[in-house]
């Protein structure tokens, strides 16, 4: 969340080390910058969650047997 001017909504996302095209706005560039990285999670997490149903699977199928 940011509270505060465009400019120093640019510089911050500078600091984290993001150019921002001078053709675009920086407010619509943050938009889309957390519309990515949020969907970037959403991807590890299903990452995340079918390894752990694997490694599930697999304990389970050892304890079977």
């Amino acid at each position: 969340m940011h509270h505060g001017s465009l400019h120093l909504l640019a510089q911050r996302i500078r600091f984290a080390g993001y150019s921002i095209p001078r053709h675009v706005n920086v407010l619509e560039f943050a938009i889309e910058m957390t519309e990515a990285l949020a969907m970037e999670d959403t991807e590890e997490g299903e990452i995340e969650d079918s390894d752990t149903a694997q490694d599930y699977k697999h304990i389970r199928r050892n304890a079977n047997q």
